[in-house]
């Protein structure tokens, strides 16, 4: 009688990538830190994945990035059979949140929009810092393929809108927010100029104190330290103002494709936001890196290491996963630096870039193996 054969898991899918992030922003001990989770959800289960790294000297932290799509959901709420996520994991409350979800995403009808059907509760996307354990932020998205596209509604309607996304992920996780995070919520799109819409929230379950995260997507960089100011954030607009311009201005830096702005809100307007600048992904997936001057503004600023920096070029690429221990069918990886992070809470900037890997992508160039 043979044995049945192994699946790889989301660790596997890790370990194969891990080569090509050098030891400055990938280090052994933060990917032995997230080996529990990623071991919980097989490989096909997680098609898209980032390693989050901060760009520092002497920041060696790394978190884990992934998206829990059905087959992911599958495994972990255990359809099928037993659930991949082991004991200790599971019985964690944000665990059985993350399974609850799962059920019912998986039993939930879809929504006809635009001559197709849609799940009504979409993938989420889990993230797990590697100093904070099992317990993960929760991410899931808002926009077209969920009821809609926001910018159809007029600008009076749009609050409902989202809040009724957000009320429908929070309750199918079995969290309930306070009436003030839904109230800051409302209040946030309100004041948004035309154009930027709410893609994506995230419940930031890991953190000492929960909040609930709003990642605005198209702001115009000149928007930003406006909009701040008019939401009542606490923080310091003038020092957003000044690196802003420093990462967007002058020669010798084209545009980026596109940009995020996130807030975090719960019982008002929270003190941490974060800037994403999204890089162009067609020249990484053949081995190119075009935002090299960019990231060099980043160590002119001090946010960022030289080396890491020229780690982060050695990372895209694709390549060939196959799982060691098993016979399993081979599959194709794409790897890019999906876009850097820079924060603001309490007077500190920090950056982080956030390097991802596709799993199961059709190859566009020769492969590594």
């Amino acid at each position: 009688m043979t044995s049945p054969v192994s699946r790889p898991t989301l660790f596997d899918a890790l370990s194969a990538s891990a080569p090509f992030a050098p030891t400055p922003v990938l280090t052994p001990d933060a990917l032995r830190a997230l080996e529990p989770a990623a071991r919980s959800v097989p490989a096909a289960g997680a098609g898209c994945f980032y390693f989050e790294s901060k760009l520092r000297d002497g920041a060696p932290d790394v978190d884990l990035v992934f998206e829990l799509n059905r087959t992911g959901m599958r495994a972990v709420c255990g359809e099928g059979g037993a659930s991949s996520v082991p004991p200790r994991l599971a019985e964690t409350s944000a665990w059985t949140n993350v399974a609850r979800y799962a059920r019912a995403a998986l039993a939930a009808p879809s929504v006809e929009y635009g001559g197709r059907d849609w799940p009504s509760l979409g993938p989420l996307w889990l993230e797990f810092d590697a100093a904070r354990g099992a317990v993960p932020g929760i991410f899931s998205g808002l926009l077209e393929t969920l009821y809609g596209d926001p910018l159809a509604f007029a600008r009076d309607e749009r609050p409902a809108w989202y809040l009724g996304g957000i009320g429908r992920a929070l309750g199918a996780l079995g969290v309930e927010a306070p009436r003030a995070a839904y109230d800051q919520a409302a209040a946030l799109v309100e004041a948004l100029p035309e154009g930027p819409v709410l893609s994506v929230f995230g419940l930031m379950m890991q953190r000492p104190r929960p909040a609930l995260r709003l990642c605005f997507e198209r702001m115009e960089m000149a928007d930003v330290v406006p909009y701040l100011g008019a939401i009542g954030w606490g923080g310091d607009v003038a020092q957003v103002r000044d690196v802003i311009g420093r990462l967007t201005e002058g020669p010798g830096v084209g545009p980026l494709p596109r940009t995020f702005l996130h807030v975090d809100v719960w019982d008002g307007v929270m003190p941490r936001v974060g800037v994403e600048f999204c890089f162009r992904r067609p020249a990484q997936f053949h081995g190119r890196f075009e935002e090299a001057p960019w990231l060099d503004r980043l160590v002119d600023l001090g946010l960022a290491s030289a080396e890491k920096c020229a780690a982060l070029s050695a990372w895209p690429g694709v390549s060939v996963f196959r799982h060691a221990r098993r016979q399993w069918r081979p599959d194709v990886v794409n790897r890019r630096v999906n876009h850097v992070k820079v924060v603001f809470e309490h007077g500190r900037v920090e950056a982080k870039a956030y390097l991802c890997c596709t799993v199961g992508a059709r190859a566009v160039a020769p492969v590594e193996c």
